[in-house]
Parts: structure tokens; C-alpha cells; sequence
């Protein structure tokens, strides 16, 4: 995105003006409201609500006629409006680029245009095998790979790619510095659920055993009869609210669907699970 950013500045021919604003995890609409207008060199710390800043960078915009605004390292979807930002259409020729891990963000922005990154293919067909489970082994997870990803660097004997990946699935802490920058990346996305309850709800999922595919409505019904929901005013809306609350754990990546053609089923990733474990060993 860096290198789109710059080649737009230098051979621009497409938007009148290009932005780059970089986000971070707890950034509110007013916080977001601020850095945009840093770049135009506006100061809205005289403003007293976010809808007179969102109408002054609206205006900002306009002026900017055709403009090119990349979002770097999204965490969660906002509404442009409330921003100030104009919606990017076709006769506006405008674009807005976002980066993210997930793709609740995407979906939360309604995104035209998803492009997955990561299609580098390595020299040796064998180890791009391999490399492609420890990929999945670190769950996708982009501080996972990396930190991986160094101790594996420059690698060409296929043994050690092999060893790495069978210490992986034996247990994330066999290798050196995953549990911190892994951990504190997938502790995140527990902390930022919307509730307790909610966090609750997620922990009761690693008492089942590892890899375990778990019936969706069982689970939810251990969720009711645990008292985990709250008072719920009949047993229908209390499965609903279970329902809504699976889904919000799936849309977090902290549960995944898994395959079977008879029922609906959830199953936890390992790493996930060893996440969960520790901090009830932590917080009982």
C-alpha cells in the first residue's frame, strides 16, 4: 500500500489529491476526524461535536475535487458520513483504500472490492507446501507469520521447515517469541467484543477439547443453562441472543464454522484455545 501511495504521488495522473492516514485500534470517529484534518491543515479542536467536524471535512473534500484516501490498518468500520468523508461513486471518481485483518471490517464498510494479499509463491514446490501449513498453523495471523517467518528466514533445507511446523502444532510455545506478539495480537480481539457476556461466552468454548467440532445450538443451550446470557425475558430470546453472539465470536475470528452436513457446527483453533486457557489461568 506504501508503494501504491507513492507511485499515485509521483505519477499521478488520476486524483487531484492523494491521502494517507493511519489508523489504530482504539481510534474514535472525533480522533479520525482529527488526523484527516491534519493533512489539510485544519484544526478542529475549536469545534463542539463531531457533526461540525464532519461538515468541515466534507467541505475539505470537496475542494479536493477527485481524491485518492487510503486508510492504513482499519480495525473496525465507521460511517463516512459521520466522518465527513464523501462517498467515493463512479462520477465522483474518487477511491478509498482501506488495509485491515478482517474481514468484518471489510463487510462493516461494504468494500467493492476485497483483494487478499499474500500470493508469492517460493522457489521450492516442497516448501511452499509446508510453508502453506504453517501459514495456517499461525492461523492466518500477520504478527504470527512474521515472527515465523524471521526464524525461518533464508531457509532452504526442507528438514527445518518440517521440524518448525511439527514444534507448531505440538504447541505454539516452542517457538521462540510466539506466545507474546501471537497472544497479545489474539488477546486483542477478545478484549474488543463488545461485552462481558460476550467474553464469557467465548472462554466457556475452550473447555471443550481440542479440535473438537461443536454442535452450534448445544452450545448456545450450555450458554442459557450456565446463566451466561443474563435474564432473558423467554427461552426463544435467549437463543437469539446466543445466536447473536456466535456470530459476533465468528465474525471476530475467534471461532470458525466447521464442516458437517448434518448440523451446525463451531471449532476453536488451537492457538485460540491455548489464548483462552491462558487467560482463565490468569483471571479464573
Amino acid at each position: 500500500m506504501a508503494e501504491i501511495n507513492n507511485r499515485l504521488l509521483r505519477e499521478n495522473r488520476l486524483f487531484d489529491s492523494v491521502i494517507w492516514v493511519s489508523s489504530s485500534k482504539d481510534m474514535k470517529t472525533e480522533e479520525l476526524q482529527k488526523v484527516i484534518a491534519g493533512k489539510f491543515d485544519i484544526d478542529l479542536s475549536g469545534f463542539q461535536d463531531e457533526t461540525s467536524g464532519a461538515a468541515t471535512l466534507f467541505e475539505a473534500f470537496q475542494r479536493r475535487k477527485k481524491f485518492a484516501l487510503i486508510l492504513d490498518d482499519l480495525w473496525e468500520p465507521f460511517s463516512l458520513e459521520r466522518v465527513g468523508i464523501p462517498i467515493p461513486t463512479v462520477e465522483n471518481g474518487c477511491k478509498l483504500l482501506i488495509t485491515t485483518r478482517r474481514v468484518s471490517v471489510c463487510r462493516g464498510m461494504e468494500t467493492d472490492r476485497d483483494v487478499k494479499v499474500g500470493d508469492e509463491a517460493l522457489a521450492s514446490p516442497d516448501i511452499k507446501l509446508i510453508a502453506k501449513d504453517v501459514a495456517k498453523e499461525c492461523m492466518g495471523l500477520p504478527l504470527g507469520i512474521v515472527t515465523v517467518g524471521r526464524a525461518l528466514r533464508n531457509a532452504t533445507d526442507i528438514s527445518e521447515w518440517q521440524i518448525s511446523l511439527m514444534g507448531l502444532k505440538a504447541s505454539a510455545l516452542n517457538i521462540e517469541q510466539m506466545e507474546e506478539s501471537v497472544f497479545s495480537r489474539l488477546k486483542f480481539s477478545f478484549t474488543k467484543l463488545k461485552d462481558d457476556t460476550s467474553r464469557s461466552c467465548f472462554l466457556y468454548c475452550a473447555l471443550y477439547p481440542e479440535g473438537n467440532h461443536v454442535d452450534a445450538n448445544e452450545l448456545i443451550e450450555y450458554w442459557m443453562w450456565e446463566g451466561l446470557l443474563g435474564a432473558v425475558d423467554s427461552i426463544s430470546a435467549s437463543k437469539q441472543k446466543g445466536k447473536i453472539i456466535l456470530n459476533e465470536l465468528k465474525y471476530a475470528c475467534l471461532l470458525e464454522n466447521a464442516a458437517d452436513n448434518e448440523m451446525e457446527c463451531v471449532k476453536m483453533h488451537d492457538l485460540i484455545r491455548d489464548m483462552a486457557l491462558t487467560i482463565m489461568k490468569t483471571d479464573p
